[in-house]
């Protein structure tokens, strides 16, 4: 009821960390779900990364919808230096495999290569369309269909600029198929704009928070060193203030996570109802100490594999959604999140 209303509708899966066979069953339960809900069209959002079981995923939505459907990888996000050469992952001019971010904690990338690391983990065979066909542009239509004609269920795309991404966009839509777009944002973005569904995209930033003296709230729980470097940064700046929370209280849980959310909030409230409301606050887990192997914090506890980084998150949203409760939401820019899982 008030589908229609709706430009779309997001299913939070959580199983990036997940063993495969859990991780499909998420997914395909998730797909199912927006299938009975009347949903047209389909996405399997991913980390520009590549974390966590991304093929099994896409089997997972493939299975469900049938054999009309594609799955088309484009790992691109030109806008964060994130692009796909050759079917070769960049960060920012570095190899993803040399990257902080492929040393994650739960999830690391073993991989750069994202055609073999999709092939190692769907059962569909892999295909390639490399840049020069994108940016050959008509090319990039019939490339997809001769890689469709091979036998290919999932097909990986190059893009280094958002026309790159475009260009995708409009050929499988012009190829007619029942695509699955599997990307980070702005690949289901531009089939959504070439679509019709949406207008050109406008930055979503409110321009009067500033001005109106409100707060941002952050919660800092991505362990990567590009993060402890850009809050280091951001904390040079007097407007800024940081909360330091402690990770282990959450882990062990009970009384003591309930304690620390408390006084974390506790001191973030006073602050907010003072005179001179800073311009953000941060909470962080990660940024000061030694940085926890959360692995062996499970394995020490006798919890499952991504217990303590699961009742992490928890501990910072619990904190948010105290202040938010507290202080009024009036006083309140909007929140940023590092981390997908803390997100």
């Amino acid at each position: 009821e008030g589908l229609k209303e709706l430009d779309a509708v997001l299913i939070s899966s959580n199983s990036r960390p997940l063993p495969a066979k859990e991780a499909y069953e998420k997914v395909a339960s998730a797909t199912n779900t927006l299938k009975q809900m009347g949903v047209q069209y389909f996405s399997k959002r991913i980390d520009t990364t590549l974390r966590g079981g991304v093929g099994v995923e896409i089997d997972a939505m493939l299975d469900q919808l049938g054999e009309g459907a594609v799955a088309v990888v484009v790992p691109a996000m030109p806008q964060s230096k994130r692009i796909l050469v050759g079917g070769y992952s960049i960060i920012d001019g570095v190899a993803l495999v040399k990257t902080p971010v492929a040393q994650d904690v739960r999830t690391p990338v073993r991989e750069n290569y994202i055609p073999r690391l999709l092939a190692g983990q769907t059962k569909r065979k892999v295909g390639l369309v490399t840049l020069d066909k994108v940016l050959g542009g008509a090319e990039v239509e019939q490339a997809l269909q001769e890689q469709r004609e091979q036998g290919c269920g999932v097909i990986v795309v190059d893009a280094i600029t958002l026309e790159d991404v475009e260009m995708i966009a409009q050929a499988c839509i012009s190829l007619g198929w029942e695509v699955v777009a599997v990307d980070p944002g702005p690949f289901t973005s531009k089939l959504a704009f070439c679509r019709g569904i949406t207008g050109s995209e406008e930055p979503n930033l409110p321009p009067e928070a500033e001005e109106q003296g409100k707060t941002v709230l952050i919660a800092a729980g991505s362990a990567t060193p590009v993060t402890e470097r850009q809050m280091e940064v951001l904390c040079q700046d007097p407007r800024h203030v940081r909360i330091s929370v402690d990770p282990i209280a959450f882990i062990e849980g009970g009384e003591g996570a309930v304690a620390e959310a408390a006084q974390a909030s506790s001191k973030a409230v006073g602050i907010l109802s003072s005179k001179s409301q800073p311009r953000a606050i941060l909470f962080e887990t990660a940024l000061h100490g030694t940085l926890l192997d959360l692995d062996k914090e499970d394995g020490k506890r006798g919890y499952p594999k991504g217990m303590s980084a699961d009742r992490i998150n928890a501990g910072l949203g619990c904190i948010i959604s105290q202040v938010l409760e507290q202080a009024g939401r009036e006083k309140i820019a909007g929140l940023y999140t590092t981390g997908g899982d803390t997100m």
